[in-house]
């Protein structure tokens, strides 16, 4: 079964993953095109039980397609939307539409703080276990100041702007 995902996979980015367009998104972050086709595909559901619109697919299975992402150097948070997606699922939280980061955050003076978090500057989300919880944080709301990574980002999320919280 894997293999018509891998197969699958391998050509939406052949078409749509080209090195210009991984410059372009690392450069002028808008992941908008290529997001749409990975997001159309289904692909960021695949860890999903399937009568909840997903494949299905174990991690072992996944596997196969992290690879692919790597060879082709898909320049978005894509294996992390795909386990996001999968965590908010199991946590009875709705999946956002957009890509997902995961990260660490720590409270400094009220504030919630994301640093260096992989895919920040084309994530709409950032998914954090903070206290024990699963928090699904806005990175559209979020004070974004540069980062030493290629295509990072400090993200500053003040509280009030967690959309989502369930025990972990």
């Amino acid at each position: 079964m894997s293999n018509l995902f891998t197969d699958a996979l391998r050509q939406i980015l052949a078409d749509h993953c080209s090195t210009d367009v991984v410059r372009q998104i690392e450069t002028q972050p808008d992941p908008h095109t290529l997001w749409d086709q990975l997001d159309e595909s289904g692909f960021a559901n695949v860890l999903l039980a399937e009568s909840n619109g997903g494949a299905g697919l174990s991690l072992r299975e996944l596997f196969p397609l992290l690879e692919l992402c790597g060879q082709y150097a898909l320049p978005l948070p894509f294996g992390e939307t795909i386990m996001g997606r999968a965590l908010l699922s199991a946590a009875n939280i709705t999946c956002p539409k957009g890509l997902i980061s995961l990260s660490q955050a720590r409270m400094v003076n009220g504030v919630m703080q994301c640093n260096a978090v992989r895919g920040g500057s084309v994530s709409s989300h950032v998914l954090v276990c903070f206290d024990g919880e699963i928090r699904l944080l806005s990175s559209l709301q979020a004070q974004r100041t540069p980062d030493i990574w290629v295509n990072g980002r400090h993200i500053n999320v003040e509280s009030r702007t967690m959309e989502a919280g369930a025990n972990h």
